[in-house]
């Protein structure tokens, strides 16, 4: 055989050797790509929704309570704002990588979601403002009866008893001692120390109240005030024209604030018994928030399987595909080599005869 044709037929069955093994190489690369990363786009996306859930619910889902402020409620909605705004984003993201139907449904929960935030964060001034009200209640309450009235009463008895027992007054001009006591003046010990006992009552029962968190409990406290206040009044009636020098001037207009803030139009009992019902409704709508947290992490939970089975799926066809590929790269190149040879034997013969 001449060495061109020798030459020859070495460099083009390296070449056609070369040619498979790369073919070869090419295919067996494809199992590694497909379309990994539109699945890591999903997965990623799906896993940022369900985060941004719950930092929604975190940020708009927490029970008003006095320790809160305006500031605070402001840097709340701005939370609230950037998880909106983020579960959007996310939610468009997936739209039309595959697996609309499932994505309409986390849609769909985190809709819920968010009006369940919008509707808590829509009645908190409200209910505030009622909490905040209702504190200030108590400690006006608290403040005024136990620091003037309580004592105010007090001293009037010890001054009405000391009077009683010994006929000397601090405030009655008196040179010297009653030598009889009317029976006026121990009608006057006794209504006064009725009305103190009546007032401890009725405070305990305000001051009972305005703590309430069941409103069952409400009509139970109001009763047992209304029966102590109505006994004050009659106490209150007797005083305000007998009350003698010994009566404390505070009093009288002390406990019928006292008895006008359990029984007036702007009660005690009114203002907590609405805002109990607003706390309940606040917290039945957290309550009901968590089912829809719960509805979102199944879905993404279904998506994330979907998404993984795709991927193996996918992997399975592009190495059935890249193996039936390689296969034909094999035959292919094998033809190609033994058609050389035929050729170039059949060109040497040609040669040697000639």
């Amino acid at each position: 055989m001449p060495k061109s044709l020798v030459v020859t037929t070495v460099v083009a069955l390296v070449a056609v050797i070369a040619a498979s093994i790369v073919g070869w190489g090419s295919l067996g690369s494809l199992t590694d790509q497909g379309d990994a990363g539109e699945d890591t786009a999903m997965l990623s996306g799906a896993l940022a929704i369900s985060q941004h859930s719950n930092s929604l619910a975190s940020a708009g889902l927490v029970e008003t309570n006095l320790r809160m402020t305006r500031e605070s409620v402001l840097e709340m909605r701005s939370d609230i704002a950037d998880a909106k705004d983020q579960l959007s984003t996310q939610l468009s993201g997936l739209m039309g990588r595959g697996h609309d139907e499932r994505v309409s449904r986390i849609e769909d929960h985190v809709n819920s979601l968010i009006a369940i935030v919008d509707e808590v964060d829509g009645n908190r001034p409200d209910l505030l403002r009622n909490i905040v009200n209702d504190e200030l209640k108590r400690r006006e309450l608290s403040s005024s009866t136990t620091r003037i009235l309580g004592p105010a009463i007090m001293k009037s008895i010890d001054d009405q008893f000391y009077y009683m027992m010994t006929g000397r007054s601090d405030v009655r001009d008196t040179a010297s001692g009653a030598d009889t006591l009317s029976p006026l003046e121990l009608e006057r010990y006794q209504h006064m120390t009725e009305l103190q006992r009546g007032v401890s009552v009725a405070h305990s029962m305000l001051a009972a109240v305005v703590r309430a968190t069941d409103p069952t409990l409400i009509t139970t406290v109001q009763e047992a005030f209304d029966s102590s206040a109505q006994g004050a009044r009659a106490n209150l009636e007797f005083l305000s024209a007998n009350g003698g020098p010994e009566l404390d001037p505070r009093v009288i207009p002390l406990v019928t604030a006292l008895i006008e803030a359990g029984s007036g139009s702007d009660n005690y009992f009114d203002a907590v018994e609405a805002r109990l019902e607003m706390s309940l409704d606040e917290q039945a709508l957290i309550a009901s928030s968590e089912g829809v947290l719960s509805a979102i992490d199944s879905e993404i939970a279904a998506l994330v399987a979907d998404v993984n089975t795709g991927i193996v799926s996918s992997a399975d066809d592009s190495e059935q595909a890249a193996a039936s590929g390689q296969t034909t790269v094999l035959i292919v190149g094998i033809i190609g080599i033994v058609l050389i040879l035929l050729v170039a034997g059949y060109l040497g013969s040609r040669k040697q005869e000639g």
